[in-house]
């Protein structure tokens, strides 16, 4: 039987009419229905703000997993340029170097440099 019927039931015995009856009824089953849902938007809302601070948690962790890796990955990057920087230092000076020792022994001087006796070699290209 339907809350309506009981209710209709009831008011006859009471000696009511049935149309007030069913008024009561449907004021009964509306407040019902609106705790329910309002029951139910709290858990549904409830529910959204856990997920939404577990997201949040998230959210922030791989913020701060992020920064950490992109801060890690500048020193690395820093300390391989220079790493390479100072290998390409060394051998240049290692292949000038070598090619001072060969233009020595070559008899070669560049143009303007004192020889060993302090004699300044003059520019063959000066006129």
């Amino acid at each position: 039987m339907s809350v309506a019927v009981v209710c209709c039931a009831v008011a006859r015995t009471a000696g009511l009419r049935c149309v007030l009856a069913r008024v009561v009824a449907v004021r009964v089953v509306a407040g019902f229905l609106a705790v329910v849902a309002r029951v139910l938007v709290a858990r549904v809302v409830g529910f959204c703000a856990v997920v939404a601070r577990a997201v949040a948690v998230r959210v922030v962790a791989v913020r701060v997993v992020a920064g950490f890796l992109a801060a890690v990955a500048r020193v690395l990057v820093a300390r391989v340029v220079g790493f390479c920087a100072a290998v390409a230092r060394a051998v240049v000076a290692r292949v000038v170097g070598f090619l001072a020792v060969v233009a020595r022994c070559a008899g070669l001087r560049p143009a303007g440099v004192a020889d060993p006796d302090g004699v300044r070699v003059r520019d063959p290209r000066a006129v």
